[in-house]
C-alpha cells in the first residue's frame, strides 16, 4: 500500500472519531443484589425468622437508584471526552510520521493504543494499513 494511501486512511478514521465521538456506546447494568455460586454451592440464601402480624422482618433486602450514576456522569463525559481526543491526536500523528517512515515511533504510538479501551476494530484496522504500507509486523 502506498504511503500516501495510509496516511489518508489514517487521517479519515482520525476525523470520523473527532466528528461523531457519539459512534461508542457505553452501556452500564446496575444490579442491586446477584449471587453467582460455583460448584454446586448457593449464590445467596437469607431466612427472615421471627416477626408476627404487622411485621417487617426483611430476610434480605436489596435497592438501586438512579442517582449514584448521575453523579458520576459529568466526570466521565469529560474523561471519555479526553479519550477521544488523545486518540485522535495519535491517529494523525501515526498518519503524519508514515510519510516520513518513522517505523520506531509508530511501533511506540500503535502499542499505546492496543490493550485499552479503543475498541479492537480499530487498532486492528490501524494495525493492517501500518503492516500493508511500511512491511512492519505489528
Amino acid at each position: 500500500m502506498d504511503k500516501e494511501i495510509a496516511s489518508k486512511l489514517i487521517k479519515v478514521m482520525a476525523e470520523s472519531i473527532k466528528n461523531d465521538p457519539a459512534q461508542f456506546n457505553f452501556n452500564i447494568n446496575v444490579i442491586g443484589t446477584m449471587g453467582t455460586a460455583s460448584n454446586g454451592g448457593i449464590g445467596i440464601s437469607a431466612t427472615a425468622i421471627g416477626g408476627g402480624a404487622g411485621s417487617t422482618t426483611i430476610g434480605l433486602q436489596s435497592s438501586v437508584g438512579g442517582p449514584q450514576i448521575k453523579i458520576a456522569k459529568s466526570s466521565a463525559d469529560t474523561a471519555i471526552s479526553e479519550k477521544i481526543e488523545n486518540l485522535y491526536n495519535i491517529l494523525s500523528e501515526i498518519a503524519e510520521k508514515v510519510k516520513t517512515d518513522d517505523k520506531g515511533t509508530i511501533e511506540k504510538l500503535y502499542n499505546s493504543l492496543k490493550d485499552t479501551w479503543v475498541p479492537g476494530v480499530i487498532t486492528s484496522v490501524l494495525g493492517n494499513i501500518l503492516s500493508l504500507s511500511l512491511g512492519i509486523t505489528i
